[in-house]
């Protein structure tokens, strides 16, 4: 009788810790997710909301000409992924669980990998515009004073290289032209209509070159004089 009875509480014990390790690999992973779930909850809506405060910030403030308005970035009320996957994952074994587990951990790792390239691709471009414009501070300064709003000092940027090639253009042409003002006094009677005065010296190089074609093919040809 006592060696039954020690069988019994032996096998006793043995199930009891079978049925603990199952729970152990049911529910851990069951609760890893939804920690997941809730985790990416909280950031959806954290973006939202910076999205809606900077679109706010935008439709305020009067935007200079030749700016553009950055595209409103629209954002899921509710995560799809967590969603769709939540459910299937409850119903599916500890292994397919785990497997789950070991695919979110990767596309998390792929989104944290694309968000470094595309801040490293801005500090490129930013340091290139800097260069280029002879910006008064540099691109760790401007990074720095825009953070957070790297596509704003994106745009800021790139209006004034289109700006500075439109100055750069003006002085050359009004050199070849030999035009009687020069380029500053052109461009402070242009001010705000630097296109307009660009495609007079363009029609008045165009034709300067016209002339210059039409002398030289007569010389070349001894055409009579009219």
């Amino acid at each position: 009788e006592e060696a039954d009875t020690v069988d019994e509480e032996s096998s006793g014990l043995g199930n009891a810790a079978i049925i603990f390790i199952i729970l152990i690999v049911v529910i851990l992973p069951v609760a890893t997710l939804a920690m997941y779930v809730r985790y990416k909850k909280v950031q959806d809506d954290e973006r939202l909301e910076r999205v809606a405060e900077y679109n706010a910030k935008q439709q305020s403030r009067a935007v200079p000409a030749g700016d553009e308005l950055l595209p409103v970035v629209a954002i899921p009320e509710e995560d799809e992924w967590s969603a769709s996957h939540a459910e299937s994952f409850m119903s599916a074994t500890p292994g397919s669980a785990l497997a789950a587990m070991g695919t979110a951990g990767a596309a998390a790792t792929i989104v944290r990998s694309g968000k470094k390239d595309d801040k490293a691709a801005i500090r490129a471009e930013v340091t290139q515009l800097v260069k280029e414009t002879n910006a008064p501070k540099s691109a760790d300064e401007l990074l720095a004073a825009y953070a957070g709003r790297e596509n704003e000092l994106l745009t800021h940027l790139r209006n004034m290289k289109a700006k500075h090639d439109k100055t750069v253009e003006i002085q050359s042409l009004v050199t070849e032209t030999n035009a009687p003002k020069s380029a500053d006094e052109l461009l402070a009677a242009y001010a705000g209509r630097e296109n307009e005065l660009l495609t007079h010296l363009r029609n008045m190089k165009a034709k300067q070159d016209k002339t210059v074609e039409i002398q030289s093919l007569v010389t070349e040809t001894n055409a009579p004089k009219s």
